[in-house]
């Protein structure tokens, strides 16, 4: 059936709420003022020189999402469950400090360091990990030992099954789904050649996001000249931003409207 587009004009009519693009803050105000409040449903690509911090960036920004009252599901195959729960832990230390006392994460796990700690301090770095574990209760991990999605491992169709699954289909609001990396996510024919699958995930998740108003974000590693000038001819969008720790951050991004 033929349908025209003036069938929207009501819509831009009025200032009803679904006339708005849902949003959600990343919790870094430089960053959602170069996002325009946030990340949208679709795709979001965050990605930098290696070992510029991409990986604790979309760990702190998913932090900051599951405090503000969202649901995230964080997709990793390099990090253990743990390692992030650390991460948090050692961001509370130097943030609920001022940066006087704050402890690393490798620290955290450091026998001899936790045996050379004041009592003071020990006991600050205990309720930092409390308050982590009340606040963080809706952060979610697809980790590398979990292969309860069969055989061919999460591929985004398996991570999109989990998504309709747990929340869609449950009447629940979707999770932001952070991925780390968009590379390590395997696809489903393994002879599709690298770049390919890459092209393919990305449109998949953009579809699935626009679907079903997820907010997609992946972290993008290895030979990033070239993956950011070619997945830029899928994603279209570039916004560039310099971050406090001197991080170059390319943002790719993917729009409902």
């Amino acid at each position: 059936m033929r349908k025209s587009i003036a069938a929207y004009g009501s819509l831009y009519q009025t200032r009803s709420a679904e006339r708005g693009v849902k949003r959600f803050p990343t919790g870094i105000p430089g960053l959602d003022r170069a996002l325009n409040g946030g990340f949208v449903p679709g795709l979001t690509v965050l990605g930098a020189t290696p070992s510029a911090g991409k990986t604790t960036l979309a760990v702190q920004i998913a932090d900051n999402i599951v405090c503000a009252g969202h649901d995230v599901l964080f997709v990793t195959l390099e990090m253990e469950p743990r390692e992030i729960f650390a991460k948090a832990v050692s961001r509370r230390t130097y943030i609920n400090s001022n940066g006087k006392w704050g402890i690393s994460a490798e620290n955290l796990d450091d026998d001899t360091f936790l045996d050379n700690m004041s009592s003071e301090v020990y006991q600050y770095s205990v309720n930092c990990a409390a308050q982590a574990e009340r606040e963080l209760a809706n952060f979610f991990q697809i980790s590398p030992d979990d292969k309860s999605c069969g055989k061919c491992g999460w591929t985004v169709s398996a991570i999109e099954k989990y998504v309709l699954d747990e929340w869609i289909k449950q009447n629940k609001p979707a999770p932001v789904i952070i991925i780390d990396y968009l590379q390590e996510i395997p696809q489903e024919d393994p002879k599709m050649q690298s770049f390919d699958a890459i092209s393919e995930n990305a449109a998949e998740l953009k579809l699935f996001g626009k679907r079903y108003e997820v907010s997609n974000v992946t972290t993008i590693k290895k030979n990033w000249k070239l993956h950011h000038l070619k997945v830029a001819e899928i994603l279209n969008t570039i916004v560039i931003v310099s971050l406090p720790y001197n991080m170059l951050l390319f943002i790719l991004r993917i729009l409902i409207m």
